[in-house]
């Protein structure tokens, strides 16, 4: 936890604006072990006209008090449907958190957030160890493969000496399999599949009263 004798709500908005656009003056805090932002679970096969969602988690992180991520998808295959805060940051206090632009057209998400200084003077907390950041939700629109892949854009952020100082550390994406369902070893696209099963409903049954009638006249006198 780091005191900020000067840090008050008036410039709170200031620092916000400077996490979102990524000053250049930004400094890097040295640490001798690099944490991990990553997309959980790393790979996942999904069928398609189905939702799902993954976990942008950190790990081995040291006094973070903000961060943001902008991550990539394909917008030919997904589409986001929304994000929402993960547990990790607001168990240090009061967060903001900001969902910067989801661009379905462009395939990018990017959001940020931010713990809010306590007390007089502010003191600004800062979170340790290992959890989960945000959830993201998608929606499959066709079949193939598509990265989740965190841009330049992504940062974490500590407080040194009353300055924004950003951590390094090491990004980890992820990847999604979009598939169709195989009927009657067919492939089938999943919205087909709900059309046609019915009538495969229907197959089964008059299988089913033909094979009875079958027995029936074969135990006849």
């Amino acid at each position: 936890m780091i005191v900020m004798s000067r840090l008050s709500k008036s410039i709170l908005p200031t620092l916000l604006i400077g996490i979102f656009l990524i000053a250049t003056t930004i400094q890097t805090a040295k640490a001798q072990q690099l944490p991990t932002l990553y997309v959980d679970p790393p790979s996942m096969e999904v069928p398609v006209c189905s939702e799902f969602t993954v976990t942008i988690r950190i790990a081995d992180v040291t006094d973070l008090c903000a961060w943001q991520f902008n991550m990539s998808f394909d917008p030919a295959l997904l589409e986001c449907k929304g994000v929402t805060e993960g547990p990790f940051l607001k168990s240090g206090g009061t967060t903001f958190f900001v969902i910067g632009a989801i661009d379905n057209d462009a395939g990018f998400v990017y959001v940020g957030c931010q713990l809010l200084p306590t007390g007089e003077p502010p003191v600004l907390p800062g979170v340790s160890g290992d959890g989960e950041l945000a959830f993201v939700v998608f929606h499959c629109k066709g079949a193939g493969r598509s990265d989740l892949a965190f841009s330049t854009r992504t940062l974490l952020l500590v407080v040194v000496d009353n300055e924004p100082t950003e951590i390094s550390y090491e990004p980890i994406g992820g990847s999604v399999t979009q598939y169709t369902r195989a009927v009657g070893g067919v492939l089938v696209p999943v919205n087909k599949f709900d059309i046609l099963a019915p009538y495969l409903a229907l197959v089964g049954l008059v299988g089913a009263v033909t094979v009875a009638l079958a027995a029936k006249r074969r135990h006849k006198p």
